[in-house]
């Protein structure tokens, strides 16, 4: 039986510290010689090296969502080829097509991705679940791959849960809430500022984007909570 791999490439610090947050059985990226490659049991026993490219855009793109919502890092990190093993496990060939590009944000939210637990990270662990949980992969879309924008800051709050549930979980107070929703909200609707006018010591995106991004990683460990 073939076994793939996916190979991809970026800056060199980088791929170090994503290879701490996706370490375990489920997800692996780690160096093979002067090769930077993702391992997961759903590329490895692919059977036809075009399943593995439909599986690695698959896996690329969890991976990204993930991404989007415990870490910021750029450049971009590439996916550049499926890549064949031999049966000594070294790689043996590389089938190179079109790049997926996949970009993260600033640097800074690497910790909670590379903490190990029974031998797997995280980031690993989390990827099993999202590949399970039908709950977890709407969170996951609804964070997106693009640079978060106020529509979606609107929209990760109102799926978390309204300002009485986010206050109850003890996540952030009511006022909190109110404040980053009712900015996002007016530039939602900035063809009628009016209707919702932006309030007084209104956060700047960047701002807003670590409140709705943290309000989603709380609810993400309260949904593995229930999982388990």
């Amino acid at each position: 039986m073939r076994s793939f791999l996916v190979a991809v490439k970026g800056d060199k610090k980088r791929l170090e510290l994503l290879a701490k947050c996706f370490a375990g059985k489920q997800l692996t990226i780690r160096k093979i010689s002067d090769l930077w490659v993702i391992d997961a049991p759903t590329i490895a026993k692919a059977a036809t090296r075009d399943d593995a490219f439909v599986i690695a855009k698959r896996l690329i793109t969890q991976i990204h969502q993930v991404c989007t919502v415990y870490l910021n890092l750029e450049p971009p990190l590439e996916f550049t080829a499926i890549v064949w093993l031999d049966k000594n496990g070294k790689p043996c060939r590389q089938s190179i097509q079109a790049s997926v590009i996949f970009t993260f944000r600033e640097a800074g939210w690497g910790d909670d991705l590379s903490k190990i637990v029974a031998g797997s990270s995280f980031g690993s662990r989390l990827h099993k679940a999202i590949c399970t949980s039908p709950s977890l992969q709407y969170a996951m879309e609804i964070a997106g791959e693009a640079p978060i924008n106020w529509h979606r800051v609107y929209d990760i709050i109102e799926f978390v849960g309204n300002e009485n549930v986010i206050a109850h979980e003890k996540w952030a107070t009511r006022a909190e809430v109110r404040l980053v929703r009712q900015t996002a909200n007016h530039y939602r609707h900035l063809g009628n500022p009016r209707k919702t006018p932006l309030p007084p010591d209104a956060p700047d995106l960047r701002k807003a984007t670590y409140f709705a991004l943290d309000l989603l990683k709380r609810w993400i460990l309260r949904e593995l909570k229930t999982k388990q």
